[in-house]
């Protein structure tokens, strides 16, 4: 198995802080530059890997958007299950106990070239009665997407997602959506979703058994004895 470090760099306290503030008021957070450079390096290896296994998402708000759900031992996977990984969740949102959720995987989408984005929606809620965080990483952007959301005044702000920037959102809270402004070049967009909850958190909710599933689990190849 490839050896991966997850690098953190102490933030100044009063950069977290806003951060922290902006994430809890807005339920939102875009940060730039989550991931350390070398870590980014090997996720955007193991996703180009991964790429020929995605398959079509089914009853998606997305558009020609294909991908494959990790489970543990997969290399995606064991980063984002790492501790440096879940501590550096925990500092950027203020939520001291929010782990990776244990029952729902971490998620490799492959938005194609041909792709129109994603619809207006707001993030299923999977464990009722308890905080919940999305996290979007892209990995891979080789074209002119922009993710677009709706401040709680209403205003729309809109951005082309760095490699290795991070979207925070809290799930049944704000609305967001993908557009696509020019053709795409290139291999397109390809990211990571995953779902943090607090620990010890596992029931999921009736309408998160519903939606666990659309995205095809990745089938891994048996080793020939």
């Amino acid at each position: 198995m490839k050896r991966f470090a997850f690098l953190v760099t102490l933030s100044f306290c009063a950069e977290v802080d806003a951060l922290v503030s902006q994430y809890q008021k807005n339920d939102i957070l875009y940060k730039a530059g989550f991931l350390p450079l070398h870590t980014l390096n090997i996720l955007q290896d193991e996703a180009k890997d991964l790429l020929s296994e995605m398959k079509a998402e089914k009853n998606s708000v997305a558009h020609s958007r294909v991908g494959c759900a990790l489970r543990r031992g997969d290399v995606i996977y064991d980063i984002c299950s790492s501790e440096p990984f879940r501590d550096r969740v925990r500092e950027l949102t203020g939520f001291p106990d929010l782990t990776l959720a244990l029952n729902v995987p971490v998620e490799l989408r492959h938005y194609l070239k041909n792709s129109h984005g994603m619809d207006w929606h707001t993030d299923d809620v999977l464990f009722s009665g308890h905080r919940q965080t999305e996290l979007v990483i892209t990995l891979i952007n080789e074209s002119s997407m922009q993710t677009m959301w709706k401040e709680k005044n209403g205003k729309v702000t809109s951005v082309c997602t760095e490699e290795g920037s991070v979207i925070f959102v809290r799930a049944g809270g704000v609305e967001h959506a993908v557009r696509t402004v020019s053709r795409t070049m290139g291999v397109g967009r390809v990211i990571m979703k995953m779902v943090f909850v607090d620990e010890g958190v596992t029931e999921l909710s009736e309408d998160g058994k519903k939606v666990l599933g659309q995205v095809p689990h990745r089938q891994r190849k048996r080793k020939k004895r």
